[in-house]
């Protein structure tokens, strides 16, 4: 359906092709999946990872810049 809208194929497997982070990650016991599809989510996401600033960083600044 993207490719439909946009003209622009999706991404790779394992990734949402337009939300970033999106994805599964291995822990000791099991795994977790980490998702913020949106600014907000991910400012949420940074502070609840005592990295408050990466939600003004540029290289965050958008969904396009964080993959």
């Amino acid at each position: 359906m993207r490719y439909q809208v946009s003209g622009t194929a999706p991404g790779p497997l394992g990734r949402h092709p337009s939300i970033t982070p999106f994805e599964a990650y291995k822990t000791k016991d099991g795994y977790i999946i980490i998702s913020a599809g949106n600014d907000g989510l991910f400012a949420k996401l940074a502070e609840a990872l005592e990295n408050p600033g990466w939600a003004e960083d540029p290289d965050y600044s958008s969904n396009d810049n964080k993959k």
